[in-house]
């Protein structure tokens, strides 16, 4: 459809149209310390190929783009001079100056910003954007705030002609805000331990640079800190002690095997130390112990030589627990998917290609088979948004039951699932696994409080070529197959292409 700018033209004697640029925030330098600390940037201006996309914003901008019917949607992160799109879904621009963008403004809402006709508010209907590409003509946006509450960008979405944004759609958006925001949050979490950690770094430097015997062996509460001979405890302070739970001097004497869980632990620790320690190098690692209690933890352990007292070495020892139970929780969010705890995209990605890979050396049939629920939504309008995700978490569940042990059932987002089946006999044993996943989607859901749904599911099936490589294009043409069967076929049997 032709933009809604296109072929406008100033009647005479009309004033001419206006822009205002919004004013910095209250807290702006706040604002962009903490967009900064997020880790992300765009692209070198003018670069070839534009600024790369984040894949985690990325099924954001989809979603909202299809909750509210619109043809572009955009996740926009504003800094000094400029807005840029780190996931953009309808919209070829990477970004554009601060003073011509919407989403400066929005940045000042407390809660939305919704421009229904842009050619009729008086400060964008001379905006460029409005003016010309992308010929904006109505924009609704919600600010992305920090856990501190700071607005560092925007969730948005553009029409090219103007339309007004119901309570209804405005609240879609600020739930599709929400996840950004988790989302953002996460980020700074992990940005925040990444800090922590160089402070531990910067504070171990420190201690090292003084006098090891006499600085280090101060009985202080913060660093464990153990004199070892012949992998035995010579001394060990106070703070050492106590963190694993031990009364002062009862280490003395003991074996330093007493502090690690299993055997395997202790021999490859030991040797790797042993073997630096007895070059005159320093050594450093994170390992598991055990408490007197038998509670486990993480620590970063340290150690060095000391010079001129026989096998001696000194070793700093500091809690990490936290930041690794952190770090498993990241790795967790990064390649599941948090509601059904199936793997994600990314993962899907990573073992479709691996598979393929394998294909090359040792040829086998592979199979993607991408599904997507019949009548989700009617589940979720009736019953609620809860009702809706214990029937995701149990849709994941039926599929996992009807593959084999080697396939892989992934959720890519919103009711869509993925099969990926490998190591098939032939065709038939795969269309039968798509069919029994078919079948078991079929079957009636229970519902708390007694109700009783069904929805189903398309399904369509994408078979690897021989040589294949590209895990991108084999889902897009299941993807495809699945939209074909959910127009010609209506769920009630798999298409292949």
């Amino acid at each position: 459809r032709p933009p809604a700018g296109a072929g406008r033209h100033r009647t005479p004697g009309l004033a001419a149209p206006t822009m205002t640029a919004a004013p910095l925030h209250p807290r702006e330098a706040e604002r962009l310390a903490a967009l900064r600390s997020l880790g992300l940037s765009e692209a070198p201006h003018g670069a070839a190929g534009a600024a790369s996309s984040d894949h985690a914003f990325d099924a954001l901008t989809r979603l909202a783009r299809a909750l509210l019917d619109v043809p572009i949607a955009v996740v926009s992160l504003v800094d000094e001079t400029r807005q840029w799109f780190p996931s953009r879904a309808g919209l070829d621009a990477t970004g554009t100056p601060r003073e011509v963008a919407f989403c400066a403004h929005t940045l000042l809402e407390d809660a939305a910003l919704v421009v229904p006709d842009t050619t009729r508010d008086p400060r964008f209907a001379a905006n460029p954007l409005v003016t010309g590409p992308p010929h904006i003509a109505a924009y609704a946006g919600v600010p992305l705030r920090t856990p501190d509450g700071l607005p560092i960008g925007t969730v948005c979405v553009m029409d090219v002609r103007p339309r007004p944004f119901p309570a209804e759609a405005m609240a879609l958006l600020q739930d599709v805000a929400g996840i950004a925001r988790r989302d953002v949050a996460q980020r700074l979490a992990a940005a925040e331990a990444c800090r922590v950690a160089r402070e531990l770094e910067a504070t171990r430097e420190a201690l090292e640079a003084v006098n090891r015997q006499q600085t280090l062996m101060l009985d202080n509460e913060l660093v464990g800190i153990v004199r070892v001979r012949d992998r035995r405890i010579l001394w060990a302070n106070r703070a050492f002690c106590q963190l694993l739970g031990h009364a002062a001097g009862d280490l003395e004497g003991r074996p330093t095997r007493d502090l690690y869980p299993s055997d395997k632990v202790y021999r490859t620790l030991g040797t790797t130390a042993h073997a630096a320690t007895t070059r005159g190098e320093k050594f450093r690692a994170h390992a598991p112990m055990v408490r007197r209690d038998g509670t486990p933890l993480w620590v970063d352990i340290s150690g060095a030589p000391l010079p001129g007292q026989d096998d001696d070495s000194l070793w700093m020892v500091l809690d990490v627990t936290a930041m690794k139970h952190h770090q498993m929780r990241v790795e967790v969010l990064a390649y599941q998917d948090p509601l059904t705890g199936l793997p994600n995209r990314t993962l899907l990605h990573d073992r479709l290609s691996q598979a393929l890979a394998a294909a090359l050396r040792h040829p086998q049939q592979i199979a993607v088979c991408f599904g997507d629920l019949d009548r989700f939504k009617a589940v979720n309008d009736l019953h609620g948004h809860d009702a809706g995700d214990l029937l995701l978490q149990e849709v994941a569940r039926r599929l996992k039951a009807r593959v084999r042990a080697v396939d892989t059932v992934s959720r890519l987002g919103g009711d869509e699932f993925v099969l990926l089946l490998i190591g098939l006999a032939d065709r038939a044993e795969g269309e039968a696994i798509v069919q029994r996943a078919a079948d078991a989607v079929a079957a009636p859901f229970a519902l708390p409080g007694g109700a009783e749904v069904a929805v189903g599911a398309s399904f369509g099936v994408a078979w690897a070529e021989p040589g294949d490589t590209d895990a991108a294009a084999l889902l897009s043409r299941a993807d495809a197959a699945m939209y074909l069967a959910k127009r010609s076929r209506r769920g009630d049997a798999p298409t292949t292409t």
